[in-house]
């Protein structure tokens, strides 16, 4: 059943109320290279509390899966983050409801202590034998370096396809009415958005990245959470510009939002409103809006349609070539991948996954007794 649009009136939030288990990505392959957010996993300000734990690659992403399914168990709301470049596992926990965040501080992303014991919590799960460890020196570093050259590759192929996109992005934006899209924005954001009078915040996050699976998105995950659900039909990129006034409006009148990026363009994908369980998503070839949707919002409305066929054949090729370039990335990073679980492998003999098991145990433990205080 279609939602009313009337304003909702309570104090901004971070997570949905109806939302228990949240799906990001905080890190991507972009056509610039990996690119991480993990800096912004917590607010040294806010009163967050993070733990970065430390071993060896992997281990921590293996086993926080698990520690998330307890945490939900016990009725905590929990963020799983994901890493684009070990999809299967998790590579951090984030409870906004308790201001903690779990983190995997091993490559890639390398995180390490700003305010050690104040903030942060440097866990380290397990000490490897450091000695028994540099009989796999050699090829470690031999893998390690093939799997870096693999990705570059990669990332050639992710900014040539990148360039043709923007090319029907400029073909997009020269049939455009920008005076019609903002008066339809101003419109819909004071049906939606009752200013606050102080300005909310904005939390980058990614719903969809390029990985060695394939072109992976939490779509679905946040379409069932959130109870109004806004599909902007778009495929041509030009939703963006609509997203950021959206975007721009709702922090102006106070909502914390939380900004989903395309990986590859880096300009605003989709856009999510926990406080009023509202969330706008780009319905595209690559994650198509599918069941539940509230209000579909066709992007061609705001544009000359007219104008757009007449190049046609020249979006068509775009497309097409595109979609070629990224399963070839996505090849290349598959190869990547597998080199990386090689030089996991060389580690595994080494790991004491009892001891890092019973740290994440111990700290799961500590964490429900907080929420339950």
């Amino acid at each position: 059943m279609q939602q009313s649009e009337a304003t909702l009136t309570e104090q901004p939030v971070f997570t949905a109320p109806n939302l228990k288990a949240a799906h990001f990505f905080m890190s991507a392959h972009t056509p610039s290279g990996f690119v991480s957010h993990f800096d912004r996993l917590y607010d040294t300000a806010g009163g967050w509390r993070a733990y970065i734990l430390k071993g060896t690659p992997g281990v921590a992403n293996a086993l926080l899966p698990d520690a998330g399914n307890r945490l939900e168990e016990a009725g905590i709301a929990v963020e799983y983050i994901h890493c684009v470049s070990d999809p299967d596992g998790v590579s951090a926990l984030v409870l906004p409801q308790l201001k903690i965040c779990v983190a995997d501080g091993m490559p890639p992303h390398c995180i390490e202590p700003e305010f050690p014991g104040v903030v942060e919590d440097e866990i380290m799960l397990f000490t490897p034998d450091s000695e028994k460890l540099l009989s796999q020196r050699e090829q470690i570093l031999q893998f390690a370096a093939r799997a870096a050259a693999l990705y570059d590759r990669a990332y050639r192929f992710m900014s040539a396809a990148v360039s043709l996109q923007s090319d029907t992005f400029r073909i997009a934006a020269e049939c455009f009415d920008t005076e019609a899209v903002e008066k339809y924005t101003l419109g819909l954001a004071k049906r939606l958005f009752s200013p606050y009078g102080v300005a909310g915040t904005d939390t980058p996050r990614y719903l969809s990245g390029i990985t060695a699976n394939g072109v992976i998105s939490f779509y679905d995950n946040v379409a069932a959470s959130y109870a109004r659900v806004f599909a902007v039909e778009d495929d041509y990129g030009i939703s963006r510009l609509l997203l950021s006034m959206l975007r721009e409006k709702a922090i102006a009148a106070g909502y914390s939002v939380i900004s989903c990026n395309c990986p590859l363009s880096q300009g605003p994908e989709h856009l999510l409103i926990p406080s009023l369980s509202i969330a706008f998503l780009t319905s595209n070839s690559y994650h198509r809006a599918e069941g539940k949707a509230c209000r579909h919002i066709n992007i061609k409305r705001f544009m000359d349609c007219d104008s757009l066929r007449l190049k046609k054949a020249r979006i068509g090729f775009n497309k097409r070539a595109s979609r070629e370039l990224y399963n070839q990335a996505i090849s290349l990073l598959s190869e990547a991948k597998a080199d990386d679980d090689i030089v996991r492998g060389c580690y595994e003999p080494f790991v004491d996954r009892d001891s890092a098991q019973q740290k994440i145990d111990v700290l799961v433990d500590s964490i429900i007794n907080k929420a339950n205080e």
